[in-house]
This record gives C-alpha cells, sequence and structure tokens, in this order.
C-alpha cells in the first residue's frame, strides 16, 4: 500500500520541523510530472539543492481527489520553501511536453492543498485577506470549501514575482 502525505508519523513531524516548519501542498498536472522529476531524479534533485526545501511527488497514479492532480510537497524554513516552490511552479507552468502548448496570454493556474483548520485564516474576516492577497499579487484566488483548494489563476505563462507573498501568507498558516 502507497502511503499518501495525509498520515504522517512522528518521524515525519520530526523531520518537518527540523526542515523550518513551513510545508505547501501543490497540484500540478499529471502531465507536468515528469517535467518536474527529469530524467533519473535529476531536475527533482537540482530543485531541492537550489532551494534547500526538500520536495516530493505523490506517486504514479495518485492524484487529489476528484481532479487528476498530483501533490507535490515541498517543505523546509520559509526562504527554501517559497525557492522551492517557484522553482516546481517554473517546471510545470513551462512545460515544453503540454500538447498542445497554451498560448502566452492564456491565464495560469497555482493550486495549494490546505488544511481545513487554515481555511478561515486564508479567507480571513470577511473575506479581507483573500482581497489583500489579489491585490498584492494581481492573481485571482478562490478557496473551493468542500475540497480546501486553494485557486490562484495569474495572467501571464510566467509566474509573478508577486506571488511570493501569496506562499509567505499560506506558510504562516501551515505552521
Amino acid at each position: 500500500m502507497k502511503r499518501g502525505f495525509e498520515g504522517e508519523d512522528a518521524s515525519t513531524e520530526a523531520k518537518r520541523s527540523s526542515l523550518g516548519g513551513c510545508a505547501l501542498k501543490i497540484l500540478v498536472p499529471n502531465q507536468s510530472a515528469g517535467t518536474i522529476i527529469g530524467k533519473a531524479g535529476l531536475t527533482i534533485n537540482q530543485i531541492q539543492t537550489e532551494s534547500g526545501s526538500r520536495v516530493k511527488l505523490s506517486q504514479n497514479r495518485e492524484f487529489f481527489p476528484g481532479t487528476t492532480d498530483r501533490v507535490v510537497l515541498v517543505q523546509g524554513n520559509l526562504e527554501s520553501t517559497i525557492i522551492g516552490v517557484h522553482l516546481v511552479l517554473e517546471r510545470a507552468l513551462n512545460n515544453p511536453e503540454q500538447q498542445p502548448p497554451d498560448p502566452p496570454e492564456t491565464p495560469r493556474q497555482m493550486k495549494l492543498s490546505i488544511p481545513s483548520n487554515s481555511a478561515g485564516s486564508v479567507i480571513g474576516r470577511g473575506g479581507e485577506v483573500i482581497k489583500t492577497i489579489q491585490t498584492q499579487t494581481g492573481a485571482r484566488v478562490q478557496l473551493a470549501h468542500k475540497v480546501r483548494l486553494l485557486t490562484c489563476s495569474f495572467p501571464s505563462r510566467l509566474l509573478p514575482h508577486g506571488d511570493h507573498g501569496l506562499i509567505r501568507h499560506r506558510c504562516a498558516f501551515s505552521t
């Protein structure tokens, strides 16, 4: 039986703490998994080395519930997690294997899985936190109520620099 990300035991929790306590789960299209892993794991190892974060991808055919998206877990201290997420998304959003390729003006999406107990913090009183995130990043942010999936749509093919504010905010509620 394959072990998912949700069933963390005490040793996994200790490892997470030693990495700095910030962990994000990003959903990526299944066809982007190979681009993130790379030949013989070279790309994912490079991402980990460059960022200083730990990056783990769900197994083949192990999808986020209700989707055909794979889960990428990026964990480390705040800065290494930000860099790791940026590098993963850069590869996933600019996947040369995607057929047909999206035109550059096509909105891009980043999906984050968030714990149910963090949803209120991400939304904020009267939606003020989501509104602030949208204003600061230029992204359209939506929270799916049933699956606790945070979706951010960006106006271009490349990740805006402002997304780091969203990642910082999300990390603040993951510990």
